[in-house]
């Protein structure tokens, strides 16, 4: 799944702070699903040249599944026309990772990166349309990604 989200950063060397907040959109036929959460952690920076470094970190933090499945009713109810049934809900789970960053500082306000976190949550989420899973996420999470990091203050 694709996930979007925007990260913040202190930094006292040799330690930084970490916090995030990310959405992940996903639509597999009638099941629509916005996950979005929010972590924060602690790293340690380490300078390996003049402008590469790397952060290795722990986060912990809180995810909240909202999802949406809307079945089409081909058959006629009472009112006489065909419909859709659905289910809806949310879930909420706790997140912990390990997270990896090497930072390639392009100048003093600008750099990108490239992370892996290998995680958990607290529990899976499987959805099924007629027994049949549509949607499945185990407890075992790893992400990774691309990030432009812009220097604020």
């Amino acid at each position: 799944d694709s996930q979007f989200g925007l990260l913040f950063r202190a930094q006292k060397k040799p330690w930084v702070m970490t916090g995030s907040f990310f959405f992940a959109p996903a639509s597999v036929d009638e099941l629509h699903v916005f996950e979005w959460g929010a972590e924060i952690g602690a790293a340690r920076h380490i300078q390996l040249a003049s402008s590469l470094s790397l952060d290795l970190g722990v986060q912990i933090g809180l995810l909240h599944h909202p999802y949406s499945l809307h079945l089409k009713n081909d058959t006629a109810g009472t009112s006489g026309a065909a419909g859709t049934t659905g289910d809806s809900g949310d879930r909420i789970a706790f997140l912990a990772s390990l997270k990896g960053r090497l930072i390639w500082h392009l100048d003093e306000r600008v750099a990108a990166s490239v992370w892996v976190a290998p995680g958990l949550t607290s529990q899976s989420r499987t959805h099924r349309v007629d027994g049949v899973p549509v949607w499945m996420h185990s407890e075992f999470r790893l992400e990774s990604g691309i990030t432009l990091l812009i220097r604020v203050f």
